[in-house]
């Protein structure tokens, strides 16, 4: 009689797409079963399956750079060079906040992965800046690029600790770009004050991937952006990109849909939600 164990399986790792890998303890006979989560099947119920010891970018950090500045990216996933890195200098692209980053793999071949690109000041966090005792000083306007690292048993789930200094009336936009990177960071920011109490918090932006969160100081002094997962998660592919910006005028344009059908010749209307902030 043939027995069969499973030895490894995912079913989430893109949102409701897998990724695995997998190294076999010993030589053999290995079987891939696929199937609909919720075991349903049919026409549009197509896939694509890529299976190898194949070179894979699983992600890059910083996930994004200055306008114009020499960056050194590092290469993070399977069957790369060991500390892998690339280097580029963004380039400005018109009306957009992130570009398709062409990155070289060792079999030849190109894949792309989102970058975010950005004119003005910008920053690498380091540690240790768990604690809000310890945060890490940042100056505004800036962009800060951040990574959540993994839990372990011998540590806390990690969370980032910033400085400002912040006018009392003044107000500032506190934005996270990561989902939209394709991080694995569900965000979530709060503010605290110099004796560590919260004073605002976001972990969405109507319905949104990513967090966005605008702040008043009450008074002149110094305060505390405290980001982290929203489930207390990290690892390599948790990177984010915090934006600390004064308000300025501004709209987003999105549509409920993610998928429409139309008749060959025909047409369709399609609702456009626009989102003002910032007296737009």
């Amino acid at each position: 009689m043939l027995f069969r164990s499973e030895v490894a399986f995912n079913d989430d790792y893109y949102g409701s797409d897998s990724f695995l890998t997998f190294t076999p303890q010993k030589e053999g006979d290995y079987t891939i079963s696929l199937r609909d989560l919720r075991f349903q099947g049919g026409g549009t119920h197509f896939y694509w399956l890529t299976v190898g010891a194949v070179p894979y970018l699983k992600s890059l950090f910083p996930p994004g750079g200055a306008i114009g500045k020499p960056t050194t990216l590092s290469l993070l996933g399977f069957n790369l060079p060991p500390n892998a890195t690339l280097q580029v200098t963004p380039m400005a692209v018109e009306g957009k906040e992130i570009v398709a980053l062409p990155v070289p793999l060792p079999d030849g071949t190109i894949t792309t992965t989102p970058f975010a690109i950005h004119e003005g000041y910008e920053l690498n966090e380091y540690e240790p800046n768990d604690s809000p005792k310890s945060p890490h000083p940042v100056r505004i306007p800036c962009v800060i690029n951040g990574r959540i690292s993994p839990v372990s048993k011998s540590k806390q789930p990690d969370r980032d600790n910033f400085s400002f200094t912040g006018e009392q009336g003044k107000k500032l936009v506190f934005e996270v770009i990561a989902k939209r990177l394709g991080s694995r960071l569900e965000p979530h920011i709060s503010i605290l004050n110099a004796e560590g109490n919260e004073l605002a918090v976001s972990d969405d932006q109507n319905t949104q991937p990513d967090t966005r969160l605008e702040f008043t100081p009450p008074a002149n002094g110094n305060y505390v952006v405290q980001i982290r997962d929203l489930f207390l998660k990290g690892g390599d592919d948790y990177a984010y990109r915090l934006s600390i910006q004064e308000p300025a005028p501004a709209f987003r344009l999105s549509i409920p849909q993610d998928a429409l059908n139309v008749a060959q010749g025909g047409r369709i209307a399609i609702p456009v939600n626009v989102t003002r902030s910032n007296g737009f």
